[in-house]
């Protein structure tokens, strides 16, 4: 295989997540600050998951690993052409220095780095997070994955792709959870629970700021003593209330709450039932039916 080769495929594969009609190769955009026109490998544009977005393919078939200069010359490319997300593909790998460089330090810029078939991988199944019966049918957001491990006090939380939970935590306080309220005579809206929680688990010294944001409610809490402010975007899904809780460090909270927002616009209703009561048969035969709900 050569590079032409290389490249084709990773078109093929953004043409099967993003369809086609949004995929261009062999892209010029004028710099801002250049004023030169920079050469796109792949451009993604107009995506339908988010509308307006744009996500920049960089595609690297060299015989060694990607350093750390090579990382930063694509970061610079992207401040220059004004577009926030890129993605570096190269087959054999990233140097650490590389890796850390292309997670750390930039606030307005995101860059992923992975080979074609971590790319694959991490545009494959959506995950299905649930409690009871409902359910929610997620995406990760960009260069995040979704754990649906929940740890007791989630339902599944997301972080950043190639770090562990408790990296993310600790090293990078960058991480959110997702949650269900099931409505009840104490909270049957969005208002009712923030009231509730208010209430209940909020510290009195806490500053809230409470808008809204299209069809998600947007709360943020700052407290002197958290290691960083705590988000949640709430939707309401008829039956229950979900929500995303995020926290990160300020100078990318703006960035990550994006994230947030865009989660819980994708995210789709679903009904789990287990079918397996009644029939013949192991619990290696288990039957289970995911149905999409509608909560307009």
């Amino acid at each position: 295989m050569d590079w032409k080769e290389y490249e084709s495929i990773v078109i093929d594969e953004c043409e099967r997540v993003y369809g086609r009609s949004h995929v261009r190769r062999n892209v010029f955009i004028k710099g801002v600050f250049s004023g030169t026109k920079r050469q796109i490998d792949i451009l993604v544009d107009d995506i339908e998951r988010a509308p307006g977005d744009k996500i920049v393919y960089e595609v690297k078939y060299y015989a060694r690993k990607i350093n750390i200069k090579i990382v930063e010359a694509f970061i610079s490319m992207l401040k220059d052409v004004g577009i926030e997300k890129g993605v570096m593909v190269s087959e054999k790998g990233f140097s650490k220095a590389a890796i850390r460089r292309a997670h750390v330090g930039e606030e307005s810029i995101e860059v992923d780095i992975l080979s074609l078939g971590e790319w694959q991988q991490s545009h494959s199944p959506l995950a299905i997070p649930y409690a009871g019966e409902n359910a929610l049918i997620v995406s990760s957001p960009f260069g995040w994955i979704v754990d649906c491990d929940g740890r007791g006090f989630s339902l599944a939380t997301l972080y950043q792709r190639g770090v562990t939970f408790e990296y993310a935590v600790e090293k990078l306080r960058e991480w959110m959870y997702l949650s269900f309220w099931r409505k009840d005579a104490d909270a049957k809206t969005i208002k009712d629970l923030l009231g509730l929680q208010k209430e209940k688990s909020l510290p009195e010294d806490a500053f809230v700021q409470v808008y809204e944001d299209g069809d998600v409610t947007v709360r943020k809490v700052f407290v002197s003593w958290y290691p960083t402010p705590e988000v949640t975007v709430f939707r309401d899904f008829g039956e229950y209330i979900g929500f995303a809780v995020l926290f990160c460090p300020e100078p990318v909270l703006a960035r990550d709450l994006k994230k947030a927002i865009l989660v819980m616009r994708r995210a789709i209703p679903a009904c789990i039932r287990d079918e397996t009561k009644g029939r013949e048969g192991n619990e290696s035969q288990r039957v289970i039916k995911v149905s999409i709900e509608s909560h307009q």
